[in-house]
């Protein structure tokens, strides 16, 4: 039974990717690229990405390649996916295919994250158009405060002081009926929509 290709041990340092699934630094690629050639099973173990909340993984198998994408978000919400890509003709469209499956991975992830969201997330510009407040709406009856560590508390977060009373009041009744996506609320200048949109 053959053995499985052994990555250097400066592999698994530092992140795997710059932007997104498929966006290899060159020393990892390059790794990579010797898998592949070489023909011999391999996992390359999860590896982050610089610029997302996003790790990946790539697992040999023969002639398919599992192509393993993990997505978060400020709220450590989880989204998966699992999607095999083909050995090509040659090592370099290979590896193309291996980066076009990371990236059709990454989005389902994403989707599959959304899915998986408690909460509700929408944004407040001013008169100027600029993102000056958050609110946070709770979805899944948390009891005290949002899961992750980047909010501390439900509702308005605090960053702008010069929002009328009577308007976060309006606003929190236009969050509390369940806004559809696509839709916004706006008053006096102040504007409220989901952050998905």
């Amino acid at each position: 039974m053959d053995e499985d290709f052994e990555f250097s041990s400066q592999f698994n340092r530092g992140d795997m990717t710059k932007w997104g699934a498929s966006d290899f630094y060159d020393d990892k690629r390059e790794e990579i690229m010797q898998a592949i050639a070489s023909g011999l099973p391999f996992d390359t173990d999860w590896g982050a990405c610089k610029k997302e909340l996003l790790t990946l993984r790539i697992i040999c198998t023969g002639q398919s390649f599992v192509c393993a994408v993990s997505v978060t978000d400020d709220f450590d919400t989880p989204g998966t996916t699992e999607l095999l890509a083909r050995r090509g003709e040659t090592h370099e469209e290979t590896l193309i295919n291996i980066q076009n499956t990371l990236d059709n991975a990454a989005d389902l992830a994403r989707e599959d994250q959304k899915n998986n969201r408690e909460y509700r997330g929408f944004l407040i510009r001013n008169e100027q158009g600029a993102w000056v407040e958050t609110y946070i709406q709770d979805e899944a009856g948390w009891s005290d405060h949002p899961p992750g560590d980047n909010y501390d508390e439900w509702g308005f977060q605090g960053d702008c002081d010069s929002i009328p009373e009577h308007v976060k009041e309006k606003m929190e009744e236009w969050v509390r009926s369940s806004p559809p996506t696509g839709t916004s609320f706006k008053l006096e200048g102040w504007q409220i929509c989901p952050w998905d949109d």
